[in-house]
């Protein structure tokens, strides 16, 4: 009950006082609310769906500004925008819908095993980088691409580090939570 009053009253906040509403041109609507993000929303920037998303906490803010902006040629992620560092704001393109809101029974998940396999294995090998909160809400579908979100959890690869039992495992966890 608490996280939806805080939701209700952040959503308030964005479209009477304004809130980041200089970096869009208007608020479609609330898509939801993460750990370390108060709110997520749906908006439009020159004619084009945007996410605007406000980060609680400057030090995962900075990261994932930095890491959007490291994997701008990374093909499947967001491109960031805009930014405001006084209020912790992102704008980036919208990835469609997380695919934990299909539904288990309309969509056979396991078919996007693959695709999620091999865009791990890009961002691994092109960029060094490995997510550590992939999981079916951060990763989304539009355009017959998969995309991943949420790059405030993305850390650099150590050398010592076993990736292929790594990514084993999140298979495994993937396909079980199908």
């Amino acid at each position: 009950m608490l996280k939806a009053h805080r939701r209700a009253h952040f959503q308030n906040k964005i479209l009477t006082d304004g809130f980041g509403s200089d970096l869009v041109d208007r608020h479609i609507r609330f898509l939801n609310d993460g750990a370390n993000s108060n709110a997520v929303d749906l908006c439009e920037l020159n004619g084009k769906e945007v996410v605007r998303k406000f980060v609680k906490a400057k030090p995962s803010y900075q990261r994932e500004k930095n890491n959007l902006t490291r994997l701008a040629k990374f093909p499947h992620s967001p491109n960031l925008l805009k930014f405001d560092d006084e209020s912790r704001i992102l704008v980036m393109d919208y990835c469609g819908i997380p695919l934990d809101k299909y539904g288990k029974k309309v969509v056979h998940r396991h078919i996007f095993l693959k695709p999620i396999s091999q865009a791990c294995y890009k961002l691994k090998h092109e960029f060094g980088l490995f997510h550590n909160d992939l999981r079916w809400k951060n990763l989304t579908f539009q355009n017959n691409q998969i995309f991943m979100v949420d790059f405030d959890s993305v850390g650099e690869i150590f050398k010592d580090a076993d990736l292929d039992k790594i990514y084993q495992k999140m298979r495994l966890a993937l396909k079980f939570n199908l």
